[in-house]
């Protein structure tokens, strides 16, 4: 009889432990596709020598993921802030822009900023917006979302957009609203 136990004790044990062996067989995965995490995070992007970009996150979780066509794309994800500032020929910061998220798409040299999206520059202007594009391959920022620009003088929405030039010194407004003053000459009434 205590055989017959001891051989049942053999059975179940061999055949828990070939169950397990079965549940537990690896999947290997690429490492292409395994997410890394990094934190407190810098990216210089330059050009001739000179820094034009400085992206600052203080979370970046990378994925290798299908894009619209359906091929693989690197994607770096900003999920607890970030800040780009854009410099000038001559190395001199011209313009910052800060975000609550974001995505850099690597390949394409695309990133999406999102919520509370404000840029300034230096001749101390604003422009505040849900939604902002960085195309560094043509040095633009652009949106489609509605804009609101402050400047010391006036406060101009746009409610179909805007682009502009990464330094925010040129820009187009796209159903522009807004009050702007007007200096008139001769000091008389129109």
């Amino acid at each position: 009889m205590k055989r017959f136990f001891l051989y049942l004790l053999f059975v179940c044990v061999y055949m828990s432990c070939t169950e397990e062996e079965q549940a537990s067989t690896p999947v290997w995965l690429d490492e292409e596709q395994l997410p890394m995490e990094s934190f407190g995070v810098t990216y210089y992007f330059s050009d001739s020598a000179h820094v034009r970009a400085i992206l600052q996150a203080d979370h970046v979780i990378e994925k290798t993921e299908p894009n619209e066509e359906g091929e693989m794309e690197l994607k770096h994800y900003f999920d607890q802030g970030v800040e780009i500032e854009f410099f000038d020929d001559k190395d001199v910061l011209e313009s910052t822009v800060r975000a609550n998220q974001g995505v850099f798409r690597k390949d394409k040299g695309i990133a999406e900023l999102t919520g509370d999206v404000v840029v300034t520059n230096t001749k101390d202007e604003r422009l505040l917006t849900e939604q902002l594009f960085w195309d560094k391959t043509i040095d633009s920022v652009y949106t489609y979302k509605p804009v609101r620009i402050e400047t010391p003088e006036e406060i101009i929405t746009g409610s179909k957009g805007l682009r502009s030039n990464t330094t925010f010194t040129t820009y187009y407004l796209f159903g522009i609203q807004g009050v702007v003053s007007v200096e008139e000459e001769g000091g008389g009434t129109p």
